[in-house]
């Protein structure tokens, strides 16, 4: 298949998409980081799975009112999946389609479809796994704490309990963008 078959423009489905751009505009704005919660023993590599993507992406598309969906189609005789967001308030939606190949079976197609969705959804919110956006070497050993996950639930805990006190206790187990570390300080605790 050729580069030019695979990937097709975004498309404006339904009413003005200046409000889906807007909202996603603001979801980039929070630094959010993947974390590489998976392992590929075949190539020895870490990589960010499909659930940590949507972990990190749907509390903030339910924030700001974006269903997003995935939906597989044959057009043509060609098979394609569809990422989908869809602004609920004002009755727009985006859409970006990528082709499959599904000549090879069910299991095949079920990979591609995963991959495709992951690099669909990392793509459209322009996010970075960490060790690739590491640029001071702060967080090279480290996963990076990112709002509304697991691991950032267990610190507000902490820091509820008088465990931790300051920003540089966090940082000696995670790595700690600009916009988790205002939040951190906004529940009392200080950057020293």
């Amino acid at each position: 298949m050729k580069k030019e078959e695979i990937i097709q423009p975004i498309v404006i489905e339904k009413g003005s998409a200046f409000s889906i751009y807007k909202k996603l505009f603001d979801i980039q704005q929070k630094d959010l980081f993947l974390i590489k919660d998976g392992a590929n023993p075949h190539f020895k590599n870490r990589y960010s799975t499909l659930n940590n993507d949507f972990t990190l992406l749907k509390p903030e598309l339910n924030k700001v009112n974006l269903l997003l969906t995935f939906i597989t189609s044959t057009d043509n005789g060609k098979d394609s999946l569809t990422l989908r967001i869809v602004d609920v308030e004002n009755f727009s939606s985006i859409e970006s389609s990528i082709s499959i190949d599904s000549s090879k079976g069910p299991q095949q197609s079920g990979s591609q479809i995963t991959y495709f969705k992951r690099y669909l959804l990392e793509g459209l919110f322009a996010l970075p796994v960490t060790d690739q956006t590491d640029d001071d070497g702060e967080g090279a050993d480290k996963e990076w704490l990112n709002l509304n996950t697991p691991e950032y639930m267990r610190v507000k805990s902490a820091i509820a309990e008088g465990k931790i006190k300051t920003v540089k206790q966090i940082r000696e187990k995670y790595a700690v963008s600009k916009t988790v570390e205002v939040d951190l300080l906004k529940l009392g605790i200080t950057k020293d």
